[in-house]
């Protein structure tokens, strides 16, 4: 399954994919402290708990540069229809309902693209398994338990 899952600006023009590298680029050169003071709540529904922004703060703030450099990178440079055609199989598409990093209309066209299912993952945003874990993990579970029948089958 693909979860929120950003599509890339691989196909988009050059500039747009310079633009996408260089405010990645700014974000963390300003640290992880204050990437996390800047960007935690917004991966979060609005109204998120404080306990889930709080998680999402630590996780930001334990950032290796490399490592964001290099997810940065990806994001501006690739994008996520190769590496779907190079794996041919079925998948499912979520995406969290209130999601304002990878809008579920954008997530739900991915979907369609494929003729793959979707599903809203509801009162979630980007990090949708942690705003509403429950939900997720039920989703999860479904999958889960498609697999196994298969299996069995």
């Amino acid at each position: 399954m693909l979860a929120d899952a950003a599509q890339g600006y691989g196909q988009a023009e050059a500039e747009q994919r310079e633009s996408v590298w260089r405010s990645r680029e700014q974000q963390i050169a300003l640290g992880g402290e204050i990437l996390a003071q800047t960007r935690a709540a917004k991966l979060l529904r609005p109204g998120a708990c404080e306990a889930d922004i709080s998680t999402v703060a630590a996780g930001m703030r334990r950032l290796r540069p490399e490592g964001y450099l290099a997810a940065a990178w990806m994001l501006a440079h690739d994008d996520i229809h190769r590496w779907i055609k190079a794996y041919g199989g079925p998948f499912e598409v979520w995406c969290g309902e209130q999601d304002a990093i990878t809008e579920p209309e954008k997530v739900q066209s991915l979907a369609l693209r494929y003729g793959m299912p979707f599903t809203l993952i509801p009162q979630a945003g980007h990090a949708s398994y942690l705003d509403n874990e429950q939900s997720f993990n039920q989703q999860l579970l479904r999958v889960k338990e498609e697999v196994c029948d298969e299996c069995t089958n």
